[in-house]
C-alpha cells in the first residue's frame, strides 16, 4: 500500500524479505484468516523446524505464528495473503 516507501501492488498482501545468517531467527504472526507463501530466494533455512533450500516454497495455512531459523546466510520472501474459500471443490 505504500507505507514505509513499500511498492504499491494494489492486492490484499503483504511481502516481507528476510535476510538470516547462521543462529538468526525472524517470526512472524498470521492474522485471522490469513496464510501465507515462503519462497527460500537464497540459501538455507528452517521453517517451523523443517530444512528448507535454496528455490524450495512452501503454502503455509491453519498456522498462527511462522518460524524462521537461519542455517547458514539465507533470503526468504514471505506473501501474508487472506485464506479463500474455495467452497467444495
Amino acid at each position: 500500500d505504500g507505507r514505509d516507501a513499500s511498492v504499491t501492488i494494489h492486492q490484499d498482501v503483504n511481502l516481507y524479505s528476510v535476510l538470516l545468517g547462521a543462529g538468526e531467527s525472524a517470526s512472524h504472526r498470521l492474522g485471522k484468516n490469513r496464510c501465507a507463501y515462503l519462497h527460500v530466494a537464497r540459501g538455507n533455512v528452517k521453517l517451523n523446524g523443517i530444512e528448507m533450500n535454496v528455490g524450495d516454497g512452501a503454502r503455509i495455512a491453519d498456522e498462527t505464528e511462522i518460524q524462521l531459523d537461519g542455517t547458514d546466510l539465507g533470503e526468504v520472501l514471505l506473501f501474508d495473503l487472506p485464506v479463500i474459500d474455495t467452497g467444495s471443490r
